[in-house]
């Protein structure tokens, strides 16, 4: 028990407030919120493309879902989690980029083979294995994953503007799940407020207000198509 309330309470503010019995100051109250939120966000990591997965089997359909979108995606996560592996960041701060890039995998992997592309299907996880093995594995110097990470911050507006325009073009939301969409607006905005207390980085602080915005621009797409039907099956 101990251990759990120094990760919320680090420092001098576990004396303070769990050995003096004092009430937490505004430093204090801030990190237990941000490492409160930063557990959520990563809990909630491990499930939030799981509505989008079932979704797609369920229907067995991928319609009006961007490959550019989501492989845009993938290559942003892995960039981000290498940079802040290196970086020796708490896993706290970063580990739900580790587990949506497990979960954006299998979705491609769906989406090829839904399209009738097996082989492409059955290949693309080792080939990203062999990837994510060559930035994590320390061949990359610091300064080059320095630049993959500010790369990160317009491959992901890329990939959300590519689904925003393509929910547009169809007039529709297709296959894309609500729930998904809700998980990804709250994660981006709860990662903001524990970016500015935890780490002080403007790169990161400024991906993360970007991603909040456009997520909460496809999260209003709901809401405009709600009652639209889909007619359209997106294959590109």
């Amino acid at each position: 028990m101990t251990s759990y309330l120094a990760y919320f309470f680090p420092g001098d503010c576990y004396k303070a407030v769990i050995e003096d019995l004092t009430v937490p100051d505004a430093t204090c109250m801030k990190l237990a919120i941000g490492r409160f939120l930063s557990l959520g966000i990563i809990l909630g990591s491990v499930l939030v493309k799981l509505p989008q997965i079932i979704k797609i089997i369920s229907a067995g359909s991928v319609e009006n879902l961007a490959y550019s979108a989501f492989l845009l995606e993938l290559i942003a996560c892995m960039f981000t989690s290498a940079y802040n592996y290196a970086n020796g960041f708490p896993f706290s701060t970063w580990g739900e980029t580790l587990f949506i890039t497990i979960q954006v995998i299998i979705l491609l992997s769906l989406m090829f083979y839904y399209n009738r592309q097996t082989t492409y299907a059955l290949a693309f996880p080792p080939l990203v294995a062999f990837a994510a093995w060559i930035l994590s594995s320390g061949i990359l110097s610091m300064d080059a994953l320095t630049y993959c990470q500010a790369a990160t911050l317009p491959i992901m507006l890329l990939s959300r503007v590519s689904q925003i325009i393509s929910t547009y073009r169809n007039g529709s939301t297709g296959q894309l799940s609500f729930i998904t969409g809700v998980m990804n607006a709250m994660g981006t905005g709860a990662r903001v407020f524990t970016t500015l207390n935890e780490i002080k980085s403007q790169l990161l602080l400024v991906q993360s207000l970007a991603m909040f915005t456009v997520n909460t621009l496809i999260l209003l797409q709901f809401f405009l198509y709600w009652r639209v039907p889909s007619t359209k099956v997106r294959k590109d």
